[in-house]
């Protein structure tokens, strides 16, 4: 019997999911009381059909916890908010389960990859290859004062919450399917490396501007034909690596980019002419033998 994801102090509907494989159910609970048994599914007897169950109080048809996404992530962000930083780690899981109800064998590994500090706070979370398609909106209530690590899974999209996420360290997306960013996004405020290599990014938000990046900013190998004018307001300490995409020109704005160390443009679709100046930038501007107007 798989242990309960979620703190006990949660109420019933966020203590309780289930997973149905065929006929066999996996039930998720941490209590014994009379009122909780009451919506533990009943093993069948013999071959005889089972019976509908007691729903959950309060709770809607749908399987999974019976909140809507919008009050499971309300009651998430209190529990980040009161500092029980494990048990709002718990409920996210359990809400990525019910996203994700393919990935219930990687639930040990999601919680094997919390690390907290000794006051309780969550200081790093490996979620590396954790078959991951999505995430849910609580997702977006998460606090942490080190690194993000969302690798090498099959993420198509993030919730429009994810903006919200507040790091400390390094936030590593590298390696997913993503074909476009939240407008969100440009809110997340970290304190490394964004890595975003190895995606389908056709197009960045506007909001990616508004980004204060204190350290690299990785958009190697992706789909990305143009970047949006208000891309050049954005700030990086390190690196903007922009190589390896199908871009065939850059804004006219670029020249105002303000970049710690190189701009990485190799093997894009760019004309060859000088390259672009960037007085703002503290290192060079790569571009192999390729080079580029510098303006669309």
């Amino acid at each position: 019997m798989l242990r309960s994801l979620v703190g006990s102090e949660m109420c019933i509907r966020d203590r309780y999911q289930r997973r149905v494989r065929g006929p066999t159910a996996i039930y998720m609970g941490c209590g014994n009381s009379e009122e909780e048994a009451k919506y533990a599914p009943a093993a069948p007897v013999n071959n005889a059909t089972p019976q509908p169950q007691p729903q959950l109080p309060g709770a809607s048809p749908r399987k999974g916890l019976g909140f809507p996404a919008s009050t499971r992530m309300l009651v998430g962000q209190d529990l980040w908010e009161a500092g029980r930083h494990q048990e709002a780690a718990d409920v996210v899981i359990a809400n990525i389960l019910e996203l994700n109800p393919e990935s219930l064998e990687s639930a040990e590994s999601m919680k094997a990859g919390l690390e907290f500090s000794e006051d309780g706070t969550l200081k790093t979370w490996d979620l590396n290859a954790c078959e991951l398609a999505s995430l849910p909106e609580s997702f977006g209530a998460v606090r942490l004062t080190g690194d993000l690590i969302l690798k090498h899974n099959q993420l198509t999209m993030l919730p429009a919450s994810f903006g919200r996420v507040q790091l400390g360290g390094e936030l590593l997306l590298h390696h997913n399917n993503l074909s476009a960013l939240p407008d969100s996004f440009g809110e997340l405020r970290g304190g490394g490396d964004i890595d975003l290599q190895s995606n389908q990014l056709s197009t960045l938000p506007l909001s990616m501007g508004d980004m204060h990046i204190h350290g690299d900013l990785d958009l190697h190998d992706n789909m990305l034909s143009s970047l949006p004018e208000h891309f050049s307001k954005i700030e990086v300490q390190g690196d903007l690596i922009l190589s390896n995409n199908q871009l065939s020109c850059l804004p006219k704005s670029i020249t105002s980019i303000q970049v710690g160390g190189d701009v990485h443009l190799q093997n894009n679709l760019l004309p060859s002419d000088p390259p672009p100046e960037l007085p703002n930038a503290g290192g060079q501007v790569r571009m192999m033998n390729q080079s580029c107007r510098g303006c669309c």
